[in-house]
């Protein structure tokens, strides 16, 4: 029974890699979703009480200007985070597609013996 378990386990083994891998996908890019939301609001806020203390209209340019800068980095650091934890998904994914390749074309030339 213990050698049945274990081929229902090696046979499924791939499938279940491909879900890790799919699964650490997807928590990488909802932490960075809640991380970048959250940072937007803390900018917004901030942008909008320094508007308010300002009088002159130089500085509120300045403060637009930095506040837009600073959104558009957060939103280039995320998707970089993102980019990368798919680049990596795509490295091993492709990793078990081809030992699962490999593993059939075994299989096959053992049963052409």
């Amino acid at each position: 029974m213990t050698d049945f378990n274990e081929q229902i386990k090696q046979l499924f083994q791939p499938s279940t890699d491909l879900f890790t891998v799919n699964a650490k996908v997807l928590e990488t890019a909802m932490a960075q979703q809640s991380k970048l939301v959250n940072s937007f609001i803390a900018s917004t806020l901030d942008f909008n009480k320094q508007l308010t203390e300002q009088k002159d209209l130089s500085n509120i340019q300045k403060i637009s200007e930095e506040f837009g800068k600073n959104v558009t980095d957060q939103i280039t650091s995320s998707n970089k985070e993102v980019m990368s934890a798919i680049t990596a998904a795509s490295e091993q994914s492709t990793q078990v597609v081809n030992e699962l390749v490999a593993q059939a074309k075994q299989t096959m030339s053992k049963a052409a013996k």
